[in-house]
Order: C-alpha cells, then structure tokens, then sequence
C-alpha cells in the first residue's frame, strides 16, 4: 500500500494485484482513484506458476505497455493461521511466492518489456 500511494504522483495508471486481501486491495484502489489516478486491480496468487502468465499478461493487456514494474509480493506465513503452519509448510510457501513467484514473473515481463514500441 505504502509503495503504490508514494509512486503514485508519478504514474497516470497503476495495476495493483492482491490474493487474498481483496478488500485491503479495494479500499487502496478507491484511495488512488480519488487522486484522479487510472487503476486496474488484478487478484491472484504469485505462489502459483500457472497462474504467472495470466497475471503478467493481463497488466500489459490493460494499456498495451508497462513502463515499470514493481513487484511485492509475498507469503505471509508470520500472521493468522499460517503462523500454526510447520516450518516446511512455511518455508514451501515462502520459497514458491517470493523466490519462484517474483523470478517467474519479472522474467516474463522484462522480456516483454524489451519488445515494447519505446
């Protein structure tokens, strides 16, 4: 949240993703929007590389181009029932959404990136 509400003077659109903060994810979309801000909110799971493309894909899809990519996303594994988890479940979640998950992702988008018009 803190991110997209700093870099947000900067940029005319903004895609936000969520997985399961749908709500958090809505009310910091009504936020940008009431700054005059273009939003597109995408809600998926970064732990899921089947998923990957799509979630990629639909950013790009919005405004035909990216011009930067953030990416933040991460498996809480600290707080709720997540925290009850044995350390190898843990570990397993973190590993596939912040290491396999960002790694996957920004991948497809720099190289989609490099053949955008400048």
């Amino acid at each position: 949240q803190a991110t997209a509400l700093a870099i947000a003077g900067d940029a005319s659109h903004l895609v936000l993703y969520g997985f399961r903060n749908v709500t958090g994810l809505q009310i910091l979309a009504k936020q940008l929007l009431d700054q005059g801000r273009s939003v597109r909110c995408i809600v998926g799971d970064w732990s899921d590389a089947s998923q990957i493309p799509t979630l990629v894909d639909s950013a790009f899809a919005w405004q035909g181009r990216i011009d930067a990519w953030i990416h933040i996303a991460g498996a809480d594994v600290l707080t709720g029932e997540a925290r009850l988890a044995p350390f190898e479940t843990k570990l397993v979640q973190l590993v596939k959404t912040d290491v396999l998950g960002t790694i996957f992702s920004c991948r497809r988008v720099a190289k989609r990136m490099l053949v955008q018009e400048s």
